[in-house]
């Protein structure tokens, strides 16, 4: 038996009802799934969930006409480290016409509120602290698409970028705009259908996929992602270090001159000495 409190995650390919017994179904049933019973050939379903969980407290998605996604915020046990949470949420038109943006739980302001199309929050990757925020109402003006894609391009290397859709916005999406997504990690924008909902929390530089991201064209989605806090080490002057080494003033290199002269001029008187004694005791 698995140890209970597991978090497993599935997700299905093409088919996986043919031949699904009941002690399959029963198997994710053990892991909190209700939807298993309702997948059909071809179904889409992915669920996370936890071996021993209730019947129905999984997160799950299923669909038998479209692609799903599903995601989950799991509280750790123990944070060794400090850490700020960005989650982001997004309902398109007929699924609450709403989106947001938090930060350790608390809504990140935009002048003027969160507007019709892609509203957009940067923060700083080492402490998260708010640095950006802008919204671009594509359904108004096409060229906002552009200029979406242009403040993305902007944006430094490693920021933290989440990214809410309200109301819609496919409609006017350039693929200048998408391929400015896929920066932040972004793989599911190409879905996107009018007035469908889309959330992520990337990072600029992100492998595509690598990242936090969810769609959902019938319906409401939220997205949370985890940064840990990075403190950076005061910054102490530069200080000069002394140098060791012997500085000879003018005075103590004439008193060595003195010294040198002295020592030969008594070996010269020594040579000189000697040289006589020799001549002496020949004569």
């Amino acid at each position: 038996m698995s140890t209970l409190g597991r978090i497993v995650a599935i997700a299905i390919k093409d088919d996986a009802s043919l031949n699904l017994s009941d002690l399959g179904k029963k198997a994710c049933e053990s892991l909190g799934s209700r939807l298993i019973d309702d997948l059909q050939f071809r179904s889409s379903w992915a669920i996370i969930g936890q071996t021993g969980a209730a019947l129905g407290t999984a997160e799950e998605k299923l669909s038998n006409e479209s692609a799903v996604s599903c995601s989950r915020g799991i509280t750790a046990t123990k944070v060794n480290l400090p850490s700020f949470v960005v989650a982001a949420t997004s309902a398109g038109n007929n699924w609450g016409n709403m989106a947001q943006v938090t930060c350790n739980g608390e809504l990140i302001p935009l002048a003027g509120g969160y507007q019709r199309g892609l509203n957009v929050v940067v923060f700083d990757q080492s402490n998260g602290r708010l640095l950006q925020s802008k919204s671009f109402d594509l359904y108004a003006d096409p060229a906002n698409a552009d200029a979406f894609a242009h403040w993305i391009d902007t944006i430094p290397q490693g920021r933290v970028v989440a990214i809410a859709a309200k109301d819609d916005a496919s409609l006017n999406l350039s693929d200048r705009a998408k391929a400015a997504c896929k920066l932040i990690g972004s793989t599911q924008l190409e879905r996107l259908q009018f007035r469908g909902s889309w959330a992520i929390v990337g990072v600029k530089g992100a492998a595509e996929g690598a990242v936090i991201e969810n769609l959902h064209n019938f319906g409401s989605v939220s997205v949370k992602a985890w940064f840990p806090l990075v403190e950076s080490p005061p910054v102490t002057p530069s200080v000069a270090q002394p140098v060791d080494q012997s500085i000879e003033s003018p005075e103590s290199g004439s008193g060595d001159k003195k010294r040198m002269i002295i020592i030969g001029l008594l070996l010269a008187l020594v040579v000189i000495v000697i040289i006589g004694t020799i001549l002496f005791s020949r004569d």
